[in-house]
């Protein structure tokens, strides 16, 4: 009797540890992102090395510039990123503008510091883990001359007088020529006539001055040419004699 009540009880023990093990919980998962590495031998844990470049792109104003601008950068990474430096490089040389450690990144410069001409400006970011990343280059013209511009004498016409000027810019270009009128006497106050957007057949830059509805009298006429980024120049000063 006890050995049997032994067997019975053996095939009992069998039976349970032959049974299947519990299903996982619902919703377990299984991890597939890769943890950081542990040391079998101290068990210390080693986090992933940041070995990618920063991603950066630099902007800037206008593809035509004076005075001081401000270039800017949008830069991203993983490890943060904790710099973004400036240069220009063109007519003068390689020029640093500045870093930010902050953003928005950005540089102010003052461009009557160079020479002018074309210039291609880049950011570099810097990352957390010392990764650099470059941006491509943003293009720019620089110019700080003005334009040159002289007016003709004035020639008579049915109705009044014929003003023609040349100008000329070898930067961003010529962008129009406004004739002003004065009167002759005192400190002049010129007055807009017209404003001119482009040469005429024969390169010069003309305008008509109506004069049969002004008073008699002497007066002062110039022009002023305007180039693509905002620099003036004024010609020289031409009289006309009113006699109705």
């Amino acid at each position: 009797g006890v050995v049997a009540a032994a067997v019975v009880l053996g095939i009992g023990a069998a039976a349970v540890l032959a049974e299947d093990p519990p299903a996982e919980e619902a919703g377990a998962t299984t991890a597939e992102t890769a943890a950081p590495t542990t040391d079998e031998t101290t068990g210390a844990t080693t986090e992933a090395t940041d070995t990618e470049a920063p991603s950066v792109r630099v902007s800037v104003p206008a593809g035509k510039v004076r005075g001081s601008i401000q270039a800017t950068a949008e830069a991203s990474d993983p490890s943060g990123v904790t710099s973004v430096a400036f240069s220009a490089q063109g007519p003068g040389g390689s020029v640093d503008l500045g870093e930010d450690t902050e953003a928005p990144f950005v540089a102010t410069w003052d461009t009557t510091t160079v020479p002018d001409g074309e210039y291609a400006i880049v950011a570099t970011a810097t990352d957390g883990a010392g990764n650099e990343g470059e941006s491509d280059p943003a293009t720019v013209l620089v110019d700080n001359t003005p334009p040159t511009v002289t007016l003709a004498t004035p020639e008579s016409t049915e109705t009044g007088s014929l003003l023609s000027a040349e100008a000329e810019d070898g930067g961003s270009g010529v962008e129009s020529v406004r004739f002003e009128l004065a009167g002759d006497s005192g400190t002049p106050e010129w007055q807009e006539l017209e404003t001119v957007d482009s040469p005429g057949d024969g390169g010069s830059y003309e305008a008509t001055f109506d004069t049969s509805g002004s008073a008699e009298g002497t007066y002062l006429v110039r022009a002023v040419a305007v180039d693509a980024v905002g620099n003036e120049a004024i010609s020289n000063v031409q009289r006309i004699v009113i006699i109705n």
